[in-house]
């Protein structure tokens, strides 16, 4: 189990990050966190297909042994067989399981490009001199921290609804849903 291993240990969130104060080894990360993004991405997808064949062999063999036993007579019955047959139900969750761990990679690969706009974008302000003069106090650094806290804060709250029986479609990050308003960052 190979790749499941290796996306246990990594640490999505905090490779997605930007610390706001350390752009240059933000740029730094960038290109190795793509690269092992990247390989990830690759394995799952090469190990999804693997397990996709293997599904369509069992397949295969059960319908030519359902023939060969006389206990499938038409489409119907080879299909019940199969579907109902063991092996072929563990190769599928398998299947499944692969095709999500792909799913996550595609995921992470298109954050990392959300990220790259992410550091374009405040390597702009930066050398625009956006953070040397604001016209009033402004903590950057803080306030973003602050957002970070309040949003998991709000992710706890979201898993303790679903625990209880609530939905998390009830409230979108504060806001009550219905309305078009959007929450305010406090900065």
């Amino acid at each position: 189990m190979g790749i499941e291993n290796d996306i246990i240990e990594m640490d999505f969130e905090g490779d997605m990050a930007i610390d706001p104060a350390r752009l240059d080894v933000a740029w730094l990360e960038q290109p190795m966190l793509h690269m092992k993004y990247g390989r990830l991405e690759a394995k799952a997808i090469k190990r999804s297909a693997r397990k996709a064949e293997d599904l369509k062999t069992r397949r295969s063999e059960l319908i030519l042994e359902a023939r060969q036993n006389g206990e499938a007579k038409n489409a119907q019955q080879e299909e019940a067989y199969y579907r109902c047959h063991t092996d072929y139900k563990k190769l599928k969750a398998e299947t499944h399981d692969a095709e999500h761990v792909v799913a996550l990679l595609r995921t992470a690969m298109f954050t990392l490009n959300n990220r790259k706009a992410a550091l374009e974008n405040l390597v702009r302000l930066e050398q625009s001199d956006y953070f040397a003069a604001p016209q009033g106090p402004r903590d950057i650094v803080g306030g973003w921290e602050e957002s970070q806290r309040h949003d998991r804060a709000v992710d706890r709250i979201h898993a303790a609804m679903e625990q209880k029986g609530g939905s998390k479609a009830s409230t979108d990050k504060g806001v009550a849903t219905g309305t078009t308003k959007r929450r305010r960052r406090r900065t």
